[in-house]
């Protein structure tokens, strides 16, 4: 009877320790399985590396890629055209040479975007934020970028004609001999914030629309704004220097402190929109009796 329990007793020990071995594989590979779970969702499914590289692929299918997040994204030279990226995050994304004709931009974030060489003819770039995005050089023609935000954008020799920039936030944005001719600038912040002086040296804005813009502290020395309209514009402080004015409507805008040293005024109309100055006015508008709305308080 005695060497039956002890067998019982060892049958039941050795259950015991298989059992708990049992539970103890489960566990370790139970917690393994979790783990390389959780790598593969690091590498592929749950990171933002992994989901810009799925929406990358989705786009290049598709040409569809609205609200997504595509952070960073490498899109270099890649045929964008007509796509539809509307809200989209495009943050440090390279887009160098990238055909982006016609795409649907609005609301996107390109906050300091690679996009040296890209081609964003009458695309709608409408609200997108471009804060400090590379855009010199590029061509920008008839772009919709209504209520943008180019603060700090380096603009430098883009072609802006005819684009549409009402009410855009181009504050400390570098547009050194950008053309901006027949641009509608309308309402368009255009101001220096941080004392840098936003810079529309040698810029080309004949024709543009600018009335109502905000162009405080600008620099616009020997920029071209022949025929522009500059009605109601602020242009307190700002440098204009051997700036062409020519034919330019100047109807109620603040010329406060502005630096008119060399400013050709030919047949500009003068601020306070009851004369025109007469042929071969250089720094004052000769001719007329009243100038003093053109010297604010």
């Amino acid at each position: 009877m005695s060497g039956l329990l002890r067998l019982r007793r060892y049958c039941i020990k050795t259950l015991g320790f298989v059992f708990l071995f049992g539970f103890i594989c489960v566990g370790a590979i139970g917690g393994c399985n979790n783990g390389n779970s959780n790598g593969s969702d690091n590498r592929k499914g749950s990171t933002p590396t992994s989901i810009v590289e799925s929406n990358i692929e989705t786009l290049l299918i598709t040409n569809i890629c609205v609200d997504c997040d595509l952070t960073g994204a490498d899109l270099r030279g890649e045929n964008l055209s007509n796509a539809n990226l509307s809200g989209a995050e495009l943050s440090f994304a390279n887009l160098s040479r990238a055909n982006l004709t016609g795409a649907i931009l609005s609301g996107a974030i390109l906050t300091e975007a690679k996009l040296a060489g890209a081609d964003l003819r009458d695309a709608d770039l409408r609200d997108a934020n471009l804060f400090r995005a590379d855009l010199r050089g590029e061509n920008l023609s008839r772009t919709n970028l209504t209520g943008a935000i180019l603060s700090g954008a380096i603009l430098t020799e883009a072609k802006l004609t005819g684009a549409d920039l009402f009410r855009a936030d181009l504050r400390d944005a570098n547009l050194f001999r950008a053309d901006l001719i027949r641009a509608n600038l309308k309402s368009a912040d255009l101001s220096n914030a941080i004392m840098s002086n936003t810079l529309l040296i040698n810029a080309d804005l004949c024709f543009a629309i600018l009335e109502g813009a905000d162009l405080s502290n600008a620099n616009l020395r020997e920029a071209s704004l022949i025929l522009a309209d500059l009605s109601n514009a602020d242009l307190s402080n700002a440098i204009m220097s051997e700036t062409l004015l020519i034919e330019a409507d100047l109807s109620g805008a603040n010329l406060f402190r502005a630096d008119l040293s060399g400013a050709h005024l030919s047949d500009a109309l003068w601020c306070d929109g009851s004369c025109i100055c007469a042929e071969g006015s250089i720094d004052t508008c000769e001719g007329c009796a009243s100038q003093n709305t053109c010297t604010g308080p």
